[in-house]
């Protein structure tokens, strides 16, 4: 698959170009990264079909703490996933356009900021717009319980909190695309 002049690979020292899209895949080397369940995910539940599942992983709005989301990234890469990291600093409108051109089957919103209950509502707005009503949502970062109903009610399909194991979100990706 040919990546487009704007996407690129994230460095060995976890470091992107600023606005830029990283794409992970399972050729891609991270030799300083030691994820022993990860790798016995990788090995013992790989998809039958051989198609990977396809996520888009993003930072919207101001939040620029993006270490938690490059450990998933990293996590899902390893455990199989074709993994497109779209940086931080996102719009709504360029994640949904990465969704769109990169074909996924989920997107993954890293929110620490607070800014959830404004930035989830019009991405899901922006996905049903453009009739990607079958991309799957799931939500991960510092979200209150208050607010979990109303993001499910808007579609999110999970929401991950700090510390969830990446083979539980992996688990969740997989049984939500066997369903769909």
């Amino acid at each position: 698959r040919a990546l487009s002049p704007r996407l690129g690979m994230i460095g060995p020292d976890c470091s992107t170009a600023p606005f830029g899209i990283a794409s992970f895949d399972a050729e891609t080397p991270f030799a300083e990264c030691e994820f022993s369940a990860i790798a016995e995910l990788a090995t013992g539940s790989q998809m039958d079909n051989h198609t990977a599942i396809r996520i888009v992983l993003a930072k919207i709005g101001l939040d620029g703490h993006d270490r938690g989301i490059k450990v998933v990234a990293r996590g899902l890469r390893d455990a199989g996933f074709h993994v497109i990291y779209a940086g931080l600093w996102q719009s709504p409108e360029a994640v949904v356009q990465a969704v769109a051109d990169e074909d996924a089957d989920w997107l993954g919103i890293s929110m620490l900021s607070g800014a959830h209950m404004t930035q989830v509502p019009e991405v899901s707005d922006r996905l049903n717009k453009q009739e990607l009503t079958d991309v799957g949502v799931i939500v991960g970062g510092i979200i209150p319980e208050a607010d979990v109903p109303a993001l499910k009610a808007i579609g999110v399909a999970a929401i991950f909190g700090p510390g969830t194991p990446i083979a539980e979100i992996a688990d969740f990706l997989r049984q939500g695309a066997s369903r769909g």
